[in-house]
């Protein structure tokens, strides 16, 4: 992506932009997303996690019950996020995180991914809504055709 339309894109400007730009910002809409993480993945995570923090003592079956709780609340986040968020976590954590602390750091993870996502769909539809391609300018030919026939000039 271009870096103009780049900056554009972490600005707070709202301009109408031309084909060109809409063009370039819907291909950047239209790719792929990150993977979403899984189920194994997310375990393996807490499980590291919880091997590296203080914690207390579970029995299995409230472990498991507890893994629960983490999958629901990580579940909709991108397996990127997850991993840079439980590499933070790993470097500033002594005890074991909330499911509601790792979504925070999580959540932060991939919010400038999110904001320019959202920003493109934005300049979007005010593409859709507001952009006028230009009007073409009068040649010299069609002016002097255009006063003759007006007979603008002509005493």
């Amino acid at each position: 992506m271009p870096a103009k339309l780049d900056e554009l894109l972490m600005s707070n400007d709202l301009p109408t932009i031309g084909p060109k730009s809409a063009e370039t910002l819907q291909k950047f809409l239209d790719a792929p997303r990150p993977p979403m993480a899984e189920r194994e993945q997310v375990d393996v995570m807490i499980a590291k996690l919880s091997l590296a923090t203080a914690n207390q003592r579970r029995s299995v079956e409230e472990e498991a019950e507890r893994l629960e709780l983490y999958w629901m609340t990580l579940r909709i986040y991108p397996l990127v996020d997850l991993r840079s968020g439980f590499l933070k976590l790993l470097r500033t954590c002594k005890f074991m995180p909330t499911p509601a602390e790792i979504d925070s750091v999580v959540q932060a993870e991939g919010s400038e991914r999110r904001r320019r996502r959202s920003r493109a769909s934005h300049l979007l539809q005010i593409h859709k809504r507001d952009y006028v391609p230009p009007k073409e300018y009068v040649t010299a030919e069609e002016l002097a055709e255009l006063r003759s026939s007006l007979q603008i000039g002509q005493g």
